[in-house]
C-alpha cells in the first residue's frame, strides 16, 4: 500500500492511490481511491474508486495534477484535468495513426465474435510495441472528489467547476482479481465497455470473495467493462457519465467480504 490508511473494514483498507507507475497504461495519471485486501493492493492499473476523465471536443483529458486534504472520517482529492495521451513507437509519435486504426476497429471489437478476438490480439501486440505518454496541457476542467467513510460504506461526492464536456467518473480495480459483475443477483463476466440499466451493480472477485456494490442515483448513464491483457491492461469496473452541464454526482459504495484468508 502506497498511501496513508484512511478507513478499515475487516481485512479491507482504503487509501488514496498514487499516480500510475512507470510501465502502466496510466503512468503518471492521478487516480482515485484504492483498496487493499489482507494487505494485497487490488487496484491493478484501474483508476480506482472516484477517478475522473473528461471527454471534450473529441479529446480525452486525464488528471495529471492534484491536491489532497485528509480529515477524520473523510478525504478530498482535487483534480486538474490537464493531460492528453500520446502514443509512441520508439521515438515516433504515432498518435494520429493509432487513433484512426482504433476508431475503425472499435465497433467490431465491441460487437464480439471473431473480429473481437483479432482486435484483442492487435491490442496485445500494441502493448509490447507502443508506449503511452501523457503531456500536460491547459486545464480543461477542475474536479473535486470527496470520500466519506462509515462502517462498511463509502460515500463518494463529485463536484466539477465548469461542467464542460462529459465527465466520466471511474470505479476501476484489478481486472485480474475482479472477474465478474453481479446484476440483480446474476453474475456475468463483463466484456468491453457496455451500457447497463442497473443502478446497483456489484463488482465481484470470486478469487478473493470480495464484493463491491455501487448504488447510483437516477439520471446518469452507467457502464461496465473489463480488460485483462498482461502486461499493460488490467482493470475491471463500473463507471458513470456526467453529461454536459451536470456538475455534481453522489453515490454509495458498499464493501462485503464473503470469505476470510
Amino acid at each position: 500500500m502506497s498511501g496513508e490508511s484512511l478507513w478499515l473494514h475487516g481485512p479491507v483498507e482504503a487509501f488514496l492511490l498514487p499516480a500510475g507507475a512507470d510501465g502502466m497504461e496510466v503512468s503518471g495519471v492521478v487516480r482515485g481511491l484504492g483498496l487493499t485486501y489482507h494487505g494485497l493492493d487490488v487496484a491493478g492499473e484501474g483508476m480506482g474508486i472516484g477517478g475522473a476523465v473528461l471527454r471534450l471536443h473529441g479529446r480525452t483529458y486525464f488528471p495529471l495534477s492534484h491536491k489532497d486534504t485528509l480529515q477524520e472520517g473523510s478525504a478530498v482529492r482535487k483534480l486538474e484535468l490537464n493531460g492528453l495521451s500520446r502514443r509512441y513507437l520508439g521515438p515516433l509519435d504515432v498518435t494520429t495513426l493509432h487513433r484512426r486504426i482504433r476508431e475503425r476497429l472499435t465497433p467490431t471489437y465491441l460487437g464480439g465474435g471473431n473480429a473481437s478476438s483479432l482486435f484483442r490480439l492487435l491490442m496485445k501486440i500494441r502493448s509490447h510495441l507502443l508506449k503511452t505518454r501523457y503531456v500536460k496541457v491547459e486545464t480543461a476542467e477542475l474536479c473535486e472528489v470527496r470520500y466519506t467513510f462509515s462502517e462498511d460504506t463509502i460515500k463518494v461526492r463529485v463536484l466539477r467547476e465548469r461542467g464542460c464536456g462529459t465527465l466520466i467518473v471511474a470505479n476501476e480495480l484489478s481486472g485480474e482479481l475482479f472477474d465478474c459483475v453481479v446484476l440483480d443477483g446474476r453474475a456475468t463476466e463483463p466484456g468491453p465497455w457496455s451500457r447497463i440499466k442497473h443502478r446497483s451493480p456489484t463488482l465481484a472477485s470470486k478469487k478473493l470473495g470480495l464484493d463491491i456494490q455501487f448504488l447510483f442515483p437516477e439520471g446518469f448513464e452507467v457502464f461496465a467493462g473489463r480488460e485483462f491483457q498482461p502486461p499493460r491492461l488490467n482493470w475491471s469496473g463500473v463507471d458513470i457519465a456526467l453529461d454536459e452541464g451536470v456538475k455534481e454526482a453522489e453515490y454509495t459504495v458498499k464493501i462485503s467480504c464473503k470469505t476470510s484468508r
